[in-house]
Formats: C-alpha cells, structure tokens, sequence
C-alpha cells in the first residue's frame, strides 16, 4: 500500500533496513523492463484521470470525456502547455482542481512572471524519497551500495519558499534526518545573498556530505 509505505520514516527505514533493501527502496526501479516501466506510468496516468475528470480544469481538458485507457486518452486529449492552465494556476484557483491538500509554489519566471503549481502534501513526500535516491544514486560506488546515512550533512545553496526547489530541500528535511547547512528554520528568514554566504562559510569549518543546489548560483 503506498500511502502506507509514504507514511514510514525515512530516518527510521534507513536504521532498519539493510543496503539490499534500502537500494531496491529508492534506486529499484533502475532494474523495471520498459515494459513493467510503461505499466505504472499508465496506472498512474489512469489514477491522475479518476483524480481531476470532474473538477473544471479537467472538464475542460477532457472535454467531458472520461478515457478508460491510455490509448484512448492519447487519442482524445490535446497536447497542452502552461498557459492553458495560466487562468486557473496564476489566480491561486483552488476551486478548479481536485480536493487534495496542498501549498502553491512558484518555478522559474517568465516574460517577468512566475509560474505557480498547486504542490500536493503527497507529492512532498514522493519527492523527499526522489531526493534521497537522487543522494544515493550520486554517491554510490557500485549498484547495490548505499553510501548515505542518517546524520548527512547537506549543504543547500537554494532560494526559498514558495520555489519549487526549496520545497525539494524541505521535503528532505522532513522527512530524512539529515542535517541541513544553513538550518532551514534559520536560512527560510534570511535573503538569498546571506543564505548563500552564511552556507559556505559554515561549509569552510564542517564536514560537507552533499551540496544541493541550482548550478548557475552555485558557479556564480
């Protein structure tokens, strides 16, 4: 059940698990066919279509349709872009989409201004487990070998919230016990500048494990 295995700590699957099980955990689906692949991305996609087919934005996208298959969604739905959604997205139109619980965030800017995507509390989690494989997959010196732990120390040279990329850092905090430099309660009140500054200094006296960040600010 996955809502049931989200719900498992990070933290305390690491202090449980073996490298084999941790491995298969977050880097297992290295090893799917394109066949098993293909499969659970069209469960998902069918599992997204039940989700939104009666909220406007999906009234609109489906065109009162309701697709049984993925062949069939391909054959009916047009491709899209952000500004189909723009109307409902820009003005925070909680109304126009399916009931779940989330935050809007804000990616890059465009022309001037930001996009904005409804962020689900789901998604956190799913994306806070992406960032932990994305730890293992960059550290590990063959397959099946897990070099991160609890107790990481990741320096993060990101802006804040409501970017989207903040809320990756977030999600790793939450939910992995990983100590972040600077400390996200502390770096969330400063600017991106001192957040930036204060990251390296501190990376200058501790024991760094990781840096996250977006490349341009960190060549810069």
């Amino acid at each position: 059940d996955i809502e049931k295995e989200l719900s498992l700590s990070e933290g305390r699957f690491f202090k449980a698990g073996d490298a084999k099980s941790t491995w298969l955990r977050y880097c297992g689906f290295l090893d799917l066919s394109l066949e098993e692949f293909t499969q659970i991305q069209g469960h998902l996609l069918m599992e997204q279509i039940d989700l939104v087919a009666d909220t406007v934005v999906g009234k609109e996208l489906l065109q009162g349709r309701r697709p049984a298959s993925v062949e069939e969604f391909r054959r009916t739905v047009p491709l899209t872009s952000y500004k189909d959604y723009a109307p409902y997205l820009n003005d925070k139109r909680d109304d126009c989409f399916a009931k779940t619980e989330h935050v809007w965030i804000q990616t890059s800017a465009q022309g001037g201004l930001f996009k904005r995507v409804p962020w689900a509390s789901r998604f956190q989690k799913v994306q806070g487990r992406n960032v932990i494989a994305a730890l293992i997959l960059s550290s590990s010196p063959a397959k099946g070998e897990v070099a991160v732990a609890p107790g990481i120390k990741v320096l993060l040279i990101l802006p804040g919230k409501p970017f989207a990329s903040a809320c990756l850092a977030s999600s790793l905090a939450e939910h992995f016990p990983a100590r972040v430099l600077p400390p996200l309660d502390e770096s969330e009140k400063m600017t991106f500048r001192r957040k930036i500054d204060a990251g390296l200094r501190m990376g200058l006296t501790e024991d760094i494990d990781f840096v996250i960040s977006i490349t341009s600010s960190l060549l810069r």
